[in-house]
């Protein structure tokens, strides 16, 4: 892995749930030992309709991703990696020394100005998942990769 590549989770809202919450903070703290990574949390659109909070949100998300990083939304129109294949995407990102950015909309999805945006779209799964608990699964499937890629016994085959 390249040092000095950066991995950011790029979320809308805060996590309501508190077992939720608890989940990801202790994924996070997991994949902090692995690279150098944040969680950012842009406000959501909270009242506004399931038409205008996407796009609403769009604009806020967009502040957060600078020119030059690599960004990928989590969306489900994006491409279904298994664990093992998404370690070896994640170990090529890494190679390419562009700081990654990872995007996750809010209840409503994201905006059209995020997709346009993003160099890449990854799907978490082909059910759909309340997007708190899609941070989870992501936040676990990035600890898993680290853990494959470095040949841990957390990933069984």
């Amino acid at each position: 892995m390249r040092p000095g590549v950066k991995i950011s989770l790029i979320a809308v809202g805060r996590l309501k749930d508190k077992h939720a919450a608890a989940l990801c903070a202790d994924y996070s703290e997991r994949v902090a030992r692995y690279t150098p990574w944040e969680l950012v949390e842009v406000k959501d659109a909270r009242g506004e309709s399931p038409d205008r909070a996407p796009p609403l949100e769009a604009e806020r998300l967009l502040g957060k991703l600078p020119t030059g990083s690599y960004v990928v939304t989590l969306d489900e129109h994006g491409t279904q990696l298994t664990s093992v294949d998404f370690s070896r995407w994640l170990a090529r990102r890494q190679q390419d020394g562009r700081d990654l950015r990872f995007v996750l909309g809010g209840p409503w999805g994201l905006g059209d100005l995020v997709r346009d945006r993003a160099d890449e779209s990854l799907r978490l799964s082909d059910m759909t998942l309340p997007h708190e608990l899609a941070r989870v699964v992501f936040l676990e499937q990035l600890y898993r990769a680290f853990t494959i890629l470095r040949g841990s016994k957390y990933h069984h085959v």
